[in-house]
């Protein structure tokens, strides 16, 4: 464990499930968010070891004048998933000592949350206090991809699929937050755990 802090929660789920919704809400209450996407694209920008891990699997060169070709990459990935998910299990040790270093960075004391897909195969949920496991039904998963990516359904199956959460590898103190219904119900389930832990908390 790093030495820290605060209280800090770690967000994971499928691909669908609705963290996105969640992160915003807690947005709106002003509470610090770590992105995790936004993070990443970040890293793999100005990380001179991803970038060259890419160009030898893409076999082309991807940065040119500062601007990294993130276009260029998923339509690789898109057209060989094996690729990419050779690259997923190789990156995420990369994005782990990242968040790690995130998390060093923390001095007041305070809840944080961090929005971390993979989660369980990052290796680094012990250094959380908790985790909330957003769930849904695959089929609302499917549907929410469908509807806001309009990607194939060969690709969303993909996406859920290798975003699957093994709950054996993550932390004993996960928490199981259903994301089946609509939107009010999860913010009123968000709410209601934003008041535990500020109870505890403070």
């Amino acid at each position: 464990m790093v030495n820290r802090k605060g209280y800090l929660v770690a967000i994971t789920g499928t691909a669908g499930s609705g963290k996105t919704t969640v992160l915003n809400f807690l947005k709106e209450y002003h509470y610090y968010v770590f992105d995790a996407d936004d993070f990443s694209r970040n890293v793999i920008k100005s990380n001179n070891e991803v970038i060259k891990y890419l160009e030898n699997i893409i076999g082309e060169k991807l940065l040119n004048n500062d601007i990294f070709d993130f276009k260029k990459v998923g339509q690789f990935f898109d057209n060989n998933p094996l690729l990419e998910s050779k690259f997923e299990v190789w990156y995420q040790r990369i994005m782990a000592k990242k968040i790690i270093e995130e998390i060093e960075k923390l001095e007041k004391e305070d809840i944080y949350f961090f929005d971390i897909p993979f989660l369980d195969k990052k290796g680094i949920s012990d250094y959380f206090n908790e985790i909330w496991l957003i769930k849904t039904d695959y089929k609302i998963c499917f549907d929410r991809i469908k509807n806001r990516n309009n990607y194939s359904d060969n690709k969303i199956r993909y996406l859920i699929e290798r975003s699957e959460v093994n709950l054996s590898a993550l932390s004993s103190k996960h928490i199981i937050i259903n994301n089946n219904q609509s939107i009010d119900d999860i913010k009123k389930k968000i709410f209601f755990e934003i008041q535990r832990l500020e109870k505890m908390f403070g």
